[in-house]
């Protein structure tokens, strides 16, 4: 079962972003941090309509490790991949998939203190709505574009 959406999850991540940005350690991330991984389906026919992908780091803000190792003990959860199928976006399901995705990082690890992801910037008014704070131009590259790291602080 695991493979199968590893499968699906890796295909909806290679055609939501361009190749030399996409995410290449989904399996990692499953495999280690399972508990930080959420899909979202359609109630009526179990159909992926997205999915979030984070890690824990004991780093303060986002660093090359951050972004491609899993530290259990960390306070920091670094957020890499906020996907929706392209077929439901702009139906607000991003936002409902990261309202509910922190509430239940707040409810159930207490030692998350802080979220961090990065994004382009056309993507920041999804993230300042849902109460994320603009940090600053990401010195980390990713691809060929600038991305933007945002900052939510978490409160249990």
């Amino acid at each position: 079962y695991q493979r199968r959406v590893h499968g699906v999850i890796q295909a909806l991540e290679l055609e939501s972003f361009p190749a030399d940005e996409a995410a290449t350690n989904m399996q990692y991330k499953l495999d280690n941090a399972p508990q930080f991984f959420r899909v979202a389906k359609a109630q009526e026919s179990e159909e992926l309509l997205g999915f979030i992908c984070g890690t824990l780091s004991c780093e303060s803000t986002f660093t090359h490790d951050s972004m491609i190792k899993h530290e259990p003990t960390g306070s920091l959860l670094c957020l890499h991949s906020v996907v929706v199928h392209p077929s439901h976006r702009r139906q607000g399901i991003a936002t409902k998939m990261l309202q509910r995705y922190l509430h239940c990082v707040q409810l159930d690890f207490p030692q998350v203190t802080q979220c961090r992801l990065l994004c382009k910037p056309w993507a920041l008014p999804l993230y300042l709505k849902v109460g994320f704070v603009l940090v600053r131009p990401s010195p980390l590259v990713h691809g060929s574009e600038q991305w933007m790291e945002m900052a939510l602080p978490l409160t249990h």
